[in-house]
C-alpha cells in the first residue's frame, strides 16, 4: 500500500512539473472598450485617484498607491474574497493616456492590467485589458473567458456612471482579444 502511494505521489509530481513547463509561457488576454462621453482629462482624473477606486470599481475594498502614481510604485489592492493579495507594481503611467500594473498570480504566473485612453469624436475611448502569463493563463482560457468579459463590462459601466453618464446612454462595444 505504501509503495502504491509513493508511486502515485511521484507520478503526480512528474505531471505537475510537466504542466508547469508546458504552460509556463502560455498567455491569456481579454480586452474590452467603451466610448465615454467625456474628455480624456476627465477620465484620467477618475483613474488617477487610486484611493477612490473602491467607490466605483467593482470588487475593490481598498486601493492605495505608494509613494505616488509613477512607474515602480507599489499598488496595494484589497479585493473582495482575496484579503491576502500581494501588492501590484505600477508599470506605466502616461497621464491622460495609459496606466498599467503587474502582480503575481498563482503557480508563478503574472497578471497585467492595462487601462488606455484615446480621444475620439464625442469623447474618449477607454480600453481595459487583462493579460495573464503562465500556468494561470492556461486555466483562464478554459474557464474564465466569460467571467473576464463580464467583469470588464461591470468596470466599464461603473466608470461611465462615475463620470455621470445616464444609464440609458451606456454604450459598451464588445472587444475580443
Amino acid at each position: 500500500m505504501l509503495k502504491k502511494i509513493l508511486v502515485c505521489s511521484a507520478l503526480l509530481l512528474v505531471a505537475f512539473v510537466v504542466m508547469m513547463t508546458v504552460t509556463g509561457q502560455t498567455e491569456f488576454t481579454r480586452e474590452d472598450e467603451v466610448l465615454l462621453a467625456t474628455s480624456p482629462a476627465e477620465v484620467w482624473t477618475v483613474l488617477s485617484a487610486v484611493e477612490q477606486w473602491p467607490q466605483w470599481w467593482p470588487g475593490f475594498e481598498a486601493a492605495k498607491v505608494t509613494p505616488a502614481l509613477q512607474p515602480g510604485a507599489r499598488l496595494d489592492l484589497s479585493l473582495k474574497g482575496d484579503p491576502g493579495s500581494k501588492p501590484a507594481i505600477v508599470e506605466t503611467v502616461v497621464p491622460g493616456r495609459k496606466l498599467s500594473w503587474v502582480r503575481d498570480g498563482i503557480l508563478g504566473s503574472t497578471t497585467h492590467t492595462s487601462l488606455r485612453l484615446s480621444g475620439a469624436t464625442g469623447g474618449t475611448v477607454f480600453v481595459m485589458q487583462s493579460r495573464i502569463r503562465g500556468p494561470q493563463a492556461f486555466l483562464a482560457r478554459i474557464t474564465s473567458q466569460e467571467r473576464f468579459s463580464g467583469y470588464h463590462q461591470a468596470v466599464l459601466k461603473s466608470l461611465q456612471l462615475r463620470l455621470g453618464a445616464a444609464p440609458d446612454t451606456l454604450r459598451l462595444p464588445a472587444g475580443d482579444a
